[in-house]
């Protein structure tokens, strides 16, 4: 998975689905941004994930995969090695997707 360039990250684009996801995304926050002692933290941090993400779950994803391409994804273009609560979260999406189809 790549991340999405600035253009196709823009909040002000997305639909109901993508916003569900940035907001999914938040609350995992895998860097720690909103944890952080910085007062006024990016809101879109993790807005370039958004559509990347769901490009996989529409191509049928599973946990695994998901695991392994927003890791590939997280290492690369956030330079982590690793990353607490991936597989929770990733299940999660799962779940919330599988919720989110049915509507």
């Amino acid at each position: 998975m790549k991340i999405a360039g600035q253009d196709d990250s823009d909040r002000s684009t997305f639909s109901q689905r993508e916003a569900e996801l940035a907001e999914l995304l938040k609350r995992w926050d895998p860097i720690g941004v909103y944890g952080s002692e910085d007062q006024n933290p990016d809101e879109t941090e993790y807005d370039d994930l958004v559509r990347p993400l769901l490009s996989e779950l529409e191509s049928g994803a599973g946990a695994e995969h998901l695991r392994v391409s927003l890791m590939g994804a997280l290492r690369r273009d956030y330079f982590l090695d690793y990353v607490e609560g991936l597989d929770e979260f990733c299940s999660g999406v799962l779940v919330w997707w599988a919720s989110s189809s049915n509507t």
